[in-house]
């Protein structure tokens, strides 16, 4: 495991909370999984990557005044990304 240097080149971004910032709304955009910071202690622990259903960030107040859902909108982008990177 490392960190990438930028968000098209990430697999995952950790986050605990959500932020409307750029790196997030990019990694989601993008379709990247957005995972709480459980789901890199637990690879550590494991040894290797474990399944994220369970670890993707979930915020159901946020969620709700934005009008979104986070596994629907990861989804979604992971079909067809709303930003394309060349």
């Amino acid at each position: 495991m490392s960190e990438a240097l930028s968000i098209p080149d990430a697999t995952h971004f950790v986050a605990d909370s959500f932020f409307r910032t750029k790196k997030m709304l990019e990694a989601i955009a993008l379709g990247k999984l957005v995972v709480t910071s459980m789901w890199l202690e637990n690879c550590g622990q494991a040894g290797c990557f474990i399944d994220e259903k369970k670890y993707i960030l979930r915020d159901a107040k946020k969620e709700r005044e934005i009008g979104f859902s986070m596994p629907t909108s990861l989804a979604a982008a992971c079909k067809h990304p709303l930003l394309l990177v060349k």
